[in-house]
């Protein structure tokens, strides 16, 4: 794992598809005007949520596949998606597909649904298993890997997996960058996901409450690392890989008119108008704009110059 001392801190942002959701507004353009601004002022990623009908919003890889075309610089990144919503071959395609267009910039930032009665009625309501979900995404997850490197030499074109099996995987198209993109698991620091991050996964997004609780279980990860034989460097901490055009490049700061948001676990989340709306319903942060719905309760809001609890 990379040193925290020498990796250059790279600050990201996310696309507000919820709060559009909420405001019952699903217009793209607002959203491809904030991707060319969010890499004209500098920032190295962009980020977009997925939820079907738990916490609806436009589909991510739909988004960010936009934002790409209107892009050139900048990461884009799932936090989270979803795979099981999506049957593993379509999700297959869909991602070399996304990352084609962005010229292999994509991070993917997974998870296996938060446990709560929405997200259990989401995964119902398109024929996925909720019990079992981990499992599921680390299957789904391996399907992936076998299909995006089938055309190495020698490389197996078939999956058996405990809950997914697909033959001819060569046959699909494979993503811009060889191999695929890097796969993060979303999560918290439990053991057993510190174990599957360390194992399994290219990189981390937890939400954690403090700094402290960060650092304990990073230095897990890269403990954990070690024993399963994988280079220091194996699993990327919540930011971007490194590159010659952005190590030394910062946003511009902001101007008044603007607030930032931040999610528990250290990456930027928004960045949008402060100015208060007359008349906001009241599941609204103090400037006005609809509360955050970040990847679990716990998430942080930023209005104008001091930290809110949000709990959505």
């Amino acid at each position: 794992m990379a040193d925290s001392t020498t990796t250059p801190l790279r600050i990201g942002v996310l696309l507000p598809t919820r709060e559009q959701a909420i405001t019952d507004s699903f217009a793209a353009d607002p959203l491809l005007d904030f991707a060319r601004q969010a890499e004209q002022l500098g920032f190295d990623s962009l980020w977009a949520g997925d939820s079907l009908t738990a916490r609806p919003r436009l589909d991510p890889l739909v988004v960010l596949s936009a934002a790409g075309a209107v892009t050139s610089r900048v990461t884009l990144g799932t936090a989270a998606l979803t795979p099981a919503l999506r049957h593993p071959l379509v999700g297959a395609n869909m991602i070399s597909s996304l990352d084609h267009v962005c010229g292999s910039r994509l991070v993917l930032g997974l998870g296996s649904g938060f446990p709560m009665p929405e997200t259990e009625a989401e995964f119902a309501s398109v024929g996925a298993s909720f019990k079992g979900r981990v499992g599921r995404l680390d299957d789904i997850v391996g399907l992936w890997r076998t299909a995006w490197g089938s055309d190495r030499p020698g490389a197996p074109t078939d999956y058996d997996g405990k809950y997914w099996q697909a033959e001819g995987l060569d046959r699909l198209p494979r993503p811009h960058r060889p191999g695929g993109p890097p796969l993060w698991l979303a999560g918290s620091d439990t053991p057993r996901v510190l174990e599957r991050v360390a194992r399994d996964y290219d990189g981390w997004l937890p939400f954690l409450p403090s700094a402290e609780a960060y650092g304990v279980a990073r230095a897990r990860i890269a403990e954990l690392v070690e024993e399963a034989g994988r280079p220091a460097d194996a699993v990327t901490p919540p930011s971007t890989p490194p590159s010659p055009s952005t190590a030394t490049r910062r946003p511009r700061r902001p101007s008044s008119s603007t607030t930032s948001s931040t999610t528990t676990d250290g990456r930027w989340s928004r960045c949008r108008p402060s100015r208060p709306t007359a008349g906001a319903p009241p599941n609204t942060a103090p400037n006005g704009w609809p509360r955050t719905y970040g990847p679990a309760p716990g998430t942080w809001c930023c209005g104008s110059d001091r930290w809110t609890p949000s709990r959505s």
